[in-house]
C-alpha cells in the first residue's frame, strides 16, 4: 500500500470519526437547542404582553387621568418598562432568527440596561415619595413643591443615561478594562447596595405604618 493511499485513508476515518463525534454532539445538543428556543418564545410572549399593559398605563395616565405627582411617576416608570420589554423582545426576535447582530446587539443591550437602571430608580423614588406622604401628610401638602416629579423623573433618566452612555464607551466602544470594571462596580452598587435597600426599606415602613394605623386609610383607584 502506498504512502498516499494511507494517508487518504486516515483522513477517511478521521473524518468519519469526527462525524460520529460531531453528530452525537448534535443529537445530545437538540434538547438543549430546543429548551433554548422555548425560553426564547416565552420570553418573546411575556415582553409581548407586559408592552400591551405597559402600553395601556400610558394611554390610561397620559390620556384619562389627572396627573399628579404619583402619575407623573408612574407614566415614566410604564414609558421606561415599555422600552426595556420593547429591546427585549428585538434581541429575542434577532435570536430567534439567527440574525448576524454583531454593533446592534450592544446598541439594543445599552438601551435596556438604561431603560432597567431608570425604572430601577423611579422605583425607589416611589417608595421614598408615597411613603413620606402617608408619615408626614401635612408636610407633603404644605411644602412640597408640585413640578417636584416631573424634575426628579428627569434627572434619573439624565443618571441612568449617563451611566449607561459611560459604560457602553468604557466597555464597547473604547474599551478599558480598569475602567470598565470600576464603572460596572460603581452601577451594581447603586442599584444594589443603595436603591434596593432604600425601595426594601421604605416599603416595608410603609406597609407597617399602614398596617398599624387605628385610622382607615381611604386609597384611591390608581392605588
Amino acid at each position: 500500500m502506498s504512502t498516499s493511499t494511507t494517508s487518504f485513508l486516515l483522513l477517511t476515518a478521521t473524518s468519519q470519526a469526527h462525524g460520529t463525534n460531531q453528530s452525537g454532539a448534535v443529537g445530545k445538543a437538540e434538547p438543549s437547542y430546543a429548551v433554548l428556543k422555548f425560553m426564547e418564545s416565552f420570553c418573546l410572549i411575556s415582553a409581548a404582553c407586559g408592552m400591551v399593559g405597559n402600553g395601556m398605563v400610558l394611554w390610561y395616565l397620559g390620556f384619562r387621568i389627572r396627573r399628579n405627582h404619583f402619575t407623573v411617576y408612574i407614566l415614566n416608570l410604564a414609558a421606561a418598562d415599555f422600552g426595556y420589554l420593547l429591546c427585549i423582545a428585538i434581541e429575542t426576535v434577532q435570536y430567534l432568527m439567527q440574525f448576524n447582530v454583531g454593533v446592534q446587539f450592544g446598541i439594543f443591550l445599552f438601551l435596556d440596561l438604561f431603560m432597567y437602571g431608570t425604572g430601577l430608580y423611579l422605583l425607589t423614588a416611589i417608595s421614598i415619595e408615597r411613603c413620606l406622604s402617608v408619615l408626614c401628610p401635612i408636610w407633603c401638602r404644605s411644602h412640597r413643591p408640585k413640578p417636584l416629579s416631573g424634575i426628579i423623573s428627569g434627572l434619573l433618566w439624565s443618571l441612568s443615561l449617563l451611566l449607561n452612555m459611560l459604560g457602553y464607551v468604557l466597555c464597547t466602544l473604547r474599551p478599558s478594562a480598569r475602567s470598565c470594571k470600576l464603572l460596572l462596580i460603581t452601577i451594581g452598587a447603586l442599584d444594589f447596595l443603595f436603591c434596593t435597600p432604600l425601595m426594601l426599606l421604605f416599603s416595608l415602613t410603609l406597609f407597617l405604618r399602614v398596617k398599624c394605623s387605628s385610622q382607615h386609610l381611604r386609597t384611591g383607584r390608581l392605588f
